[in-house]
């Protein structure tokens, strides 16, 4: 019965995440650096963590949040390409009247080169700046097996002069098939208000995500494996992540994205301590070289 069950499931996530690709075709995406958030853990397996049940899988799916024991509170630094920064502070806290939890990321692109705008006065500037941030807030709750959160994202980049907001929603769901097998799906991005740069209006990058996780023993080792299908724009794509806890005070990690062909691969490294957790994730890539992001984060369980 378990097993027909998982079938099932598996079944009905496939055909949704190919069924919804029509949703998301043509057209372009407005403020792609909100997909930068998310936990260390998240970025380190492949962003594959719609089906996880914690704090960590939050932003790919709001009902992990209702994985979270108590508080925690969370900051990242990432180093990009040509001194880009990302900056993130996570938080989330645990109540009687359910999960409630927040993000703010912010997006330093540094001083660029200007090609092809000019000034008012007709006069060519050399360079220019342009950054982004973006809040999100969000809540979740859970009903016996099921794990049902929504979170609501305000947006806003600069772009030399210019500037531009927009307003998201996220949701999803979380189920629990049995004690170490979750499913969960998550709509993400869902452009509430279109982002406008001088005349272009443009939506968030939406995204449908549908994935397994299960908890189980490789080598001797408790293990989590999880796996998504994410569709986005005209693209449905896949990303895989494995999480091993090989000392009781270290978690090594791996995922892959088949969509990234320029860091498809990612890695990862948690030190637990007592209540804090030092977090490193890093991806590999022969083009631009590797990316890290550095973290830490502090955990008040019950």
């Amino acid at each position: 019965m378990k097993l027909f069950s998982i079938k099932i499931i598996v079944y009905i996530s496939v055909v949704f995440g190919l069924s919804v690709t029509p949703i998301f075709s043509g057209g372009t995406d407005a403020m792609d650096f909100i997909t930068l958030g998310g936990s260390i853990q998240a970025n380190a397996m492949g962003n594959s963590l719609t089906a996880f049940p914690g704090f960590g899988g939050s932003f790919s799916n709001p009902a992990s949040a209702i994985g979270l024991d108590k508080f925690s509170i969370s900051y990242t630094n990432m180093n990009y390409i040509d001194s880009t920064t990302f900056n993130l502070i996570r938080t989330g806290i645990e109540t009687d009247f359910g999960t409630f939890f927040s993000e703010f990321g912010h997006m330093d692109y540094g001083v660029q080169l200007r090609t092809t705008w000019e000034d008012r006065s007709g006069l060519l500037n050399e360079y220019f700046s342009s950054t982004g941030s973006y809040l999100s807030l969000g809540t979740a709750f859970q009903f016996k097996k099921f794990g049902v959160g929504t979170s609501l994202i305000f947006t806003r980049q600069s772009l030399d002069r210019w500037t531009a907001n927009a307003v998201g929603l996220s949701f999803g769901i979380l189920y629990k098939i049995e004690s170490n097998l979750y499913a969960g799906l998550a709509y993400n991005y869902i452009t509430l208000s279109q982002a406008k740069f001088i005349t272009q209006k443009d939506n968030l990058p939406q995204k449908v995500q549908i994935g397994l996780s299960n908890r189980s023993t490789v080598f001797g080792f408790p293990c989590w494996i999880s796996g998504d299908i994410i569709s986005s724009n005209d693209r449905v794509y896949g990303a895989l992540g494995v999480e091993a806890l090989v000392h009781k005070n270290i978690k090594v990690r791996g995922g892959y994205q088949s969509i990234n062909s320029v860091a498809p691969s990612s890695f990862g490294v948690e030190l637990l301590l007592t209540r804090f957790a030092v977090d490193v994730s890093v991806h590999p890539s022969d083009i631009f070289g590797s990316f890290y992001r550095f973290g830490i984060t502090f955990n008040k369980e019950s």
